[in-house]
């Protein structure tokens, strides 16, 4: 949050891939765990597919997210505007994200330690 908000949008999401192409740079097996905006940016979906990354999407229903969201609002949203943002929000990336994801993990009323089991299952079979 602090990143992002001290180097605006644009320089954090260079940052971002920089990063991630750093990250992928060698071939040892890795987690990158990826927020918002990163695949929705086609050079970054395309190095990790070049990886043979496994993508998991972890996803909540538009309730959850808004909890979570008037909980500890984003950096790029006030609480006057979380319902208007998050609709759009969802309608901009989730069918993006649900097309690159190789799996879906529904985090709903789920704690931290059952989606981590999740994911070590899927990544273990």
């Amino acid at each position: 949050g602090t990143l992002y908000r001290k180097l605006g949008r644009s320089t954090f999401h260079r940052f971002e891939a920089a990063a991630i192409k750093v990250a992928m740079s060698n071939s040892e097996p890795k987690v990158v765990s990826t927020g918002g905006s990163t695949m929705l940016y086609d050079d970054t979906v395309h190095r990790l597919n070049t990886c043979r990354s496994l993508f998991i999407l972890l996803d909540a229903a538009p309730n959850t997210l808004q909890q979570r969201w008037q909980e500890k609002p984003p950096q790029f949203v006030s609480k006057q505007t979380i319902t208007t943002v998050l609709a759009e929000y969802t309608a901009q990336r989730l069918s993006h994200y649900r097309k690159l994801a190789h799996h879906c993990i529904l985090v709903d009323h789920k704690t931290p330690a059952e989606i981590i089991a999740e994911i070590v299952a899927l990544i273990t079979k």
